[in-house]
């Protein structure tokens, strides 16, 4: 899925979730999957240019619901999200950094 890199590169591994994402691709995880792997790709390869590699550790997608309550204002769902990082899923799956798409 990734080129391979030097002994030197730092690495940086990221969890992404969907919210929105799985009824806007009509509830289709395999292209939910398809665009995280192109994504994640893309991204990698600008970082390798400064010999910082991205590996992603896992992908959430909520098929049933949502994990927490949403709010319409962004710093509350950020909040919550936040939250649900640190009380669930770093506890599951190690990682640097998530991303709620």
């Amino acid at each position: 899925m990734f080129n391979s890199s030097t002994s030197d590169s730092e690495f940086t591994e990221g969890f992404s979730i969907f919210i929105f994402q799985y009824q806007k691709y009509n509830n289709d995880t395999n292209v939910i999957k398809d665009r995280v792997v192109t994504l994640a790709n893309a991204v990698d390869a600008i970082y390798q240019q400064i010999n910082i590699r991205i590996v992603v550790k896992g992908l959430e997608i909520w098929t049933n619901g949502e994990a927490f309550e949403r709010s319409k204002k962004g710093g509350d769902d950020l909040g919550r999200f936040n939250t649900y990082r640190k009380e669930i899923l770093a506890k599951t799956i190690p990682h640097d950094n998530a991303q709620l798409l």
